[in-house]
């Protein structure tokens, strides 16, 4: 789902007067000679829920445009209107954008650009996913914490969130629930939120978020269009085009590493998981030749092992999640609560 957005339009002086009038403006000037360099007007509009828009009128000549005045808003449609962001949200841009727009308008008494007229600067793609529980979710992100991701620095907070920030995007994981109460349930509280409902609900949520930059947009938009372009029109993407971001970034920082979160080097994992699920004489056969296969290896178990018998057992390790491939002994899937499959699970809406 989309979150939160930084666009902006071009404005007259009338309307960049009028926001300014109601905003706080903050300037540079030399004292001796009371010489402006520069004036920044900005104000923070609140939603439903207490959510904040942020605002900002200014001129055009950091946008390369020198004769005009812009108005930046920078904030999340669905906190804005629903209080929360983690279900029920946005996959249209232009709507995200026009609901930005006409609480814009509607604050200052004014009459903004059609949607066809307003630039992109950063847009977050989020996928929350539901572990059912606090303790799945914990031991997922604690799971995380030795990632690796080139060029990256990582930030790792026990049972809380795992991210890393980068020049075209930011990568986060987190648990929903902490995440919320940390930043968004003293506000709530204030409001007729429903604070229990929605507290049940999350309380196995996992959320991974991209945070996708300027230069990232950029660089799709070349590809695409085989041409540079300063500003970036909203009217040029779609969810779609921001979505492979995700997938591709996500799978950038789990594909080295994907093998071994569904791994686990644990000899007595493998033996319990073997004897969980048949009785103990076939436990002990499927064991053993278990670890014929890690320390002989196949080809030479093959040999030795009557072909039914061979590719019988061969499936029952297979069944049970169990890797016999590799050469160091005792290597297994984890449990459900220990790993995840974003790619292939199923987003809550």
């Amino acid at each position: 789902m989309l979150d939160t957005v930084r666009v902006f339009t071009k404005i007259d002086e009338t309307t960049f007067l009028k926001i300014k009038s109601s905003s706080v403006t903050a300037c540079k000037f030399r004292e001796k000679t009371r010489e402006i360099f520069y004036e920044i007007s900005s104000d923070n509009l609140k939603g439903s829920y207490d959510s904040s828009l942020f605002v900002r009128a200014d001129t055009g000549e950091k946008y390369g445009f020198y004769k005009d005045y812009i108005l930046i808003v920078e904030g999340s449609c669905h906190k804005l209107m629903f209080g929360q962001n983690a279900y029920n949200g946005f996959y249209d841009l232009e709507l995200v954008v026009g609901i930005l727009k006409d609480f814009v308008e509607n604050a200052y008494d004014i009459k903004l650009p059609p949607y066809e007229k307003w630039y992109l600067q950063r847009v977050d793609i989020s996928k929350c996913f539901d572990l059912n529980n606090q303790k799945r979710v914990i031991n997922y992100i604690n799971s995380l914490s030795n990632l690796d991701f080139p060029r990256r620095n990582l930030k790792y907070y026990i049972d809380s969130c795992i991210y890393f920030t980068g020049t075209t995007t930011t990568l986060k994981i987190y648990n929903k629930l902490l995440e919320y109460k940390v930043h968004d349930k003293s506000k709530l509280l204030k409001t007729d939120f429903n604070i229990e409902d929605f507290e049940n609900k999350i309380k196995g949520f996992v959320r991974f978020e991209v945070e996708i930059k300027k230069k990232k947009l950029q660089s799709i938009f070349e590809k695409l269009n085989k041409a540079k372009m300063r500003n970036l029109y909203c009217k040029d993407f779609n969810y779609e085009m921001l979505e492979i971001v995700w997938c591709e970034e996500f799978m950038k920082v789990l594909k080295v590493n994907y093998s071994d979160l569904k791994k686990v080097s644990n000899k007595i994992t493998v033996k319990n998981r073997i004897y969980k699920n048949f009785d103990k004489a076939y436990a002990t056969s499927l064991y053993n030749f278990y670890l014929s296969l890690v320390v002989d290896g196949c080809k030479s178990v093959r040999k030795s092992t009557p072909k039914s018998t061979y590719y019988r057992k061969i499936k029952e390790l297979k069944d049970l999640g169990i890797d016999f491939t590799s050469n160091k002994i005792s290597i297994v899937y984890t449990t459900k609560s220990d790993f995840i499959d974003i790619f292939q699970m199923r987003e809550v809406v």
